[in-house]
C-alpha cells in the first residue's frame, strides 16, 4: 500500500511552456457505427513539455483550467498546471523530491496533491495561484495522499498511512484545518471522494478479515458503514460520491470473482445493480444528483463495453462505438455527456466523446498515433487527455461549442 501511495507522486522544476491552440473539425475517422455530427471545437496540444510524457488528471468545472502530470526519463514527475488563458506551468517541486498535481477544484483557483520528500515521507498540499504552496504535512502518519477536494477548494480529503500499515481518513479545511477522522470503526478506512460542499466523503473501510466494506461519512452524523450488498464474503472494490452527497456508488467483488455494481441511497439502501450482462463491470463516475452512473462493462479479456444508468431508465449497454472495445472515464454533472477512448483491431486508440442527444463522436488522434481522453469538464464542455507519438505522449484539452 506505501508504494501505492508512492505511485502518485512527483517531482517538478519551474518554467512556462505556451499552449498550442488550433482550431479543428474532427469526426470519425474509422468505420462502424454513426458518429455524430462535429461540433466546432478548438484543440489545445500543451505537448510534453519538456518530458517524455504529460497528461491530465482533473479539470475545472468550465474546462478553464487544468492540473495534470509530466513523467521525465527515470520515472520523475513533475506537476502540471494550464490555464485556457495563461497555456501550461510546470510548478516547481514545492520544497520536495517530487511534487504530483491530481485535483482542481470546480471553480478552478485551488489545485492538490501531494509532495514527496527525501525522507520519502509524502505530504499533502494545497496550491493557489495568490497564495502559492501550502504543506498541509502527513496529519501525524508517515504519508498522506489527496484523494478529493471541494468545489471551492476550502476542503481537501484523503488518506494517512501509518508505519504499520495502517490507513486513516483526513478532512482539512481552510477554517478548521486538519482532521483525522480514524478507521472508522475498522481495521483501516481510506477516502475516494468528497462532495461539493465538502460535507460528505465515501470511501472504503477495512474490517479485521480484510474484507472492506463502503462507508459514507457527513459532517452532522459521521461515518455510516454501507456493508458489501449483504454478502459476508463480497469486499467492496471502490466507492464514489455524487456532487450532491446524496448518493455512493461502486463496485463490489463476489467470492466468485464477478464484480457488481451498487448504489446507496438513504432512502432505498444499498442496491445491487448486477454486472449489465458481463462477466465484470465498474463505476467511473456518477452525476452531479446521483441519477446516472457510467463505467465499463468487462466481456473477455480484451473486451469491455462502456454503459450508462440511469434512475428512470435502467441500463444502456453503448457497445463498442464502432471499434474493438471501448471504455468511459468520466461523465458531466448533468449525466448528459461522457467522454472515454475507442480501440480498433489494429490496437490504435482514438479518444471519444458521447453525448445524450448525438450519440458517439470520434475525436480520432489528433495526428498522433492514438490518443485516449481522460477528464471531462463538469458542463461537459471541454475534455482532456492525452496524445501518443513516437517520441512522447502530449498532453491536450479540447473545448466544445456549448
Amino acid at each position: 500500500m506505501y508504494n501505492y501511495l508512492l505511485s502518485c507522486l512527483l517531482f517538478v522544476s519551474a518554467f512556462s511552456v505556451s499552449a498550442f491552440a488550433a482550431d479543428t473539425i474532427v469526426g470519425n475517422s474509422k468505420g462502424g457505427g454513426n458518429p455524430a455530427t462535429a461540433s466546432s471545437q478548438k484543440l489545445y496540444d500543451l505537448g510534453s513539455l519538456g518530458g517524455k510524457s504529460a497528461w491530465a488528471n482533473s479539470i475545472s468545472a468550465d474546462g478553464s483550467v487544468m492540473v495534470g502530470t509530466i513523467t521525465f526519463t527515470g520515472g520523475i514527475t513533475h506537476a502540471l498546471r494550464w490555464t485556457r488563458s495563461d497555456g501550461a506551468q510546470d510548478l516547481g517541486i514545492f520544497g520536495g523530491k517530487w511534487a504530483w498535481a491530481k485535483l482542481v477544484s470546480a471553480d478552478g483557483s485551488v489545485m492538490a496533491g501531494n509532495i514527496l520528500f527525501a525522507d520519502n515521507t509524502v505530504h499533502a498540499y494545497r496550491w493557489t495561484q495568490s497564495g502559492g504552496i501550502q504543506d498541509l504535512g502527513t496529519f501525524g502518519g508517515q504519508s498522506a495522499r489527496v484523494t478529493g477536494v471541494s468545489a471551492d477548494g476550502s476542503v481537501v480529503v484523503g488518506t494517512i498511512l501509518f508505519p504499520d500499515n495502517t490507513f486513516h481518513a483526513f478532512r482539512w479545511t481552510s477554517l478548521d484545518g486538519a482532521q483525522d477522522l480514524g478507521a472508522l470503526g475498522g481495521k483501516s478506512a481510506w477516502v475516494n471522494g468528497v462532495s461539493a460542499d465538502g460535507s460528505v466523503i465515501a470511501g472504503n473501510i477495512v474490517l479485521a478479515d480484510g474484507i472492506q466494506h463502503a462507508f459514507r461519512w457527513t459532517k452532522s452524523s459521521g461515518s455510516q458503514d454501507l456493508g458489501s450488498l449483504g454478502n459476508k464474503e463480497a469486499t467492496v472494490k471502490t466507492s464514489i460520491v455524487s456532487a450532491d452527497g446524496s448518493v455512493v456508488a461502486g463496485s463490489v467483488i463476489f467470492p466468485d470473482n464477478t464484480v457488481h455494481l451498487y448504489r446507496w441511497t438513504a432512502q432505498d439502501g444499498i442496491q445491487d445493480l448486477g454486472t449489465f450482462g458481463g462477466k465484470s463491470a465498474s463505476v467511473t463516475g456518477v452525476s452531479a444528483d446521483g441519477s446516472v452512473i457510467v463505467g465499463n462493462i468487462m466481456l473477455t479479456e480484451d473486451t469491455q463495453h462502456p454503459y450508462r444508468w440511469t434512475r428512470t431508465g435502467g441500463i444502456q449497454d453503448l457497445g463498442s462505438l464502432g471499434g474493438k472495445s471501448a471504455s468511459v472515464t468520466g461523465v458531466s454533472a448533468d449525466g448528459s455527456v461522457m467522454v472515454g477512448s475507442i480501440r480498433f483491431a489494429d490496437n490504435t486508440v482514438h479518444a471519444c466523446r458521447w453525448t445524450q442527444s448525438d450519440g458517439v463522436q470520434d475525436l480520432g488522434t489528433f495526428e498522433g498515433q492514438s490518443a485516449r481522453a481522460d477528464v471531462i469538464s463538469a458542463d461537459g464542455s471541454a475534455v482532456g487527455g492525452s496524445i501518443r507519438f513516437a517520441s512522447a505522449d502530449h498532453v491536450f484539452v479540447v473545448s466544445f461549442d456549448k
